[in-house]
C-alpha cells in the first residue's frame, strides 16, 4: 500500500505539473497523494490481499475508505480539511458514478480529480491479484478510453503530456510486424514516437533502417514494447 501511494504521488505531481501548478501546488498535490488511501488502514488485511473477486459485502467494506480517510484526516485539525477532502472524493467520477457521494464533474474537488486519474494509472501499471499488469501504452490506452465520461479530460491530457510511454531506445512491434527503436517522442501524441525501423514484416534486418514519424501515419501504431531478446534472430 505504502509503494502504491508514493507511485499514484508520482503521476500526481507529473499531472499537476502538466496542468502548470505552482511549487506550492505541488507540494500539497503530493501530501493528498501520499495519505489518498489512509483510509484502507481500516479494512481487514484479508480482504485487501484476497486474490480473485470480492463478496457484495467485502465489496462493499472497501467503498467505506474514503469515510475512514476523512474521518482521520479530520481529525488533523481545521488546516488539513483540504486533506480530508481529497481522501473523501478521489473516488468520484465525472459522470457521477463514482462513491461515495456520486458527485459529478466541477462538484469534485480538482485534487482529487487528479488523484483519482493517478490511482487508476498506477492500478493499471503495477500487479494485482485480480489481472494481469498492462505494459505502460495498454494503461495509458485504457485511461484515455475513460476520459470525459469517468475522468476529467483536462486531467488525463496533462498527465499524458508529462509521461514517455515508449523512452528513447525502447525496441517495438509495430501493426505492420516490423520492429523498430524509438529515436524521438511526439509531446502532442505520446502513442506516436518517430521510430527507426530496423527489421521488416518477416523479420529480416534492414541495412538502411528508414525512420517513421508515427504521428503521421494514423494507420500505423505500435503493438507493444519489446526486449532485446524478442528481437527477430
Amino acid at each position: 500500500m505504502a509503494i502504491h501511494s508514493v507511485n499514484v504521488s508520482v503521476f500526481a505531481i507529473k499531472t499537476g505539473i502538466g496542468l502548470g501548478y505552482s511549487r506550492d501546488q505541488l507540494v500539497h498535490l503530493c501530501m493528498a497523494a501520499l495519505v489518498h488511501d489512509i483510509g484502507m488502514g481500516k479494512v481487514p488485511n484479508e480482504i485487501l490481499t484476497r486474490h480473485g473477486s470480492l463478496s457484495s459485502s467485502e465489496a462493499a467494506q472497501i467503498k467505506q475508505h474514503p469515510d475512514h480517510g476523512r474521518e482521520a484526516l479530520s481529525a488533523l485539525g481545521q488546516d488539513y480539511q483540504w486533506l480530508a477532502d481529497v481522501a473523501y472524493e478521489e473516488h468520484e467520477r465525472e459522470n457521477g458514478q463514482g462513491y461515495p457521494r456520486g458527485l459529478r464533474g466541477n462538484q469534485i474537488n480538482e485534487f482529487a480529480k487528479i488523484v483519482g486519474v493517478a490511482d487508476i494509472f498506477e492500478a493499471f501499471s503495477h500487479p494485482r491479484t485480480f489481472r494481469k499488469t498492462f505494459v505502460a501504452n495498454e494503461a495509458l490506452q485504457k485511461l484515455i478510453s475513460m476520459k470525459g465520461e469517468f475522468f476529467d479530460a483536462r486531467v488525463i491530457k496533462a498527465l499524458m503530456s508529462e509521461i514517455s510511454m515508449f523512452p528513447l531506445g525502447t525496441y517495438v512491434q509495430l501493426n505492420t510486424d516490423e520492429v523498430g527503436k524509438v529515436i524521438a517522442t511526439n509531446s502532442n501524441n505520446v502513442l506516436k514516437p518517430v521510430v527507426a525501423v530496423l527489421y521488416d514484416h518477416t523479420g529480416a534486418r534492414i541495412r538502411q533502417p528508414k525512420t517513421i514519424n508515427l504521428e503521421q501515419y494514423p494507420m500505423i501504431s505500435i503493438l507493444r514494447s519489446l526486449s532485446e531478446e524478442e528481437l527477430p534472430k
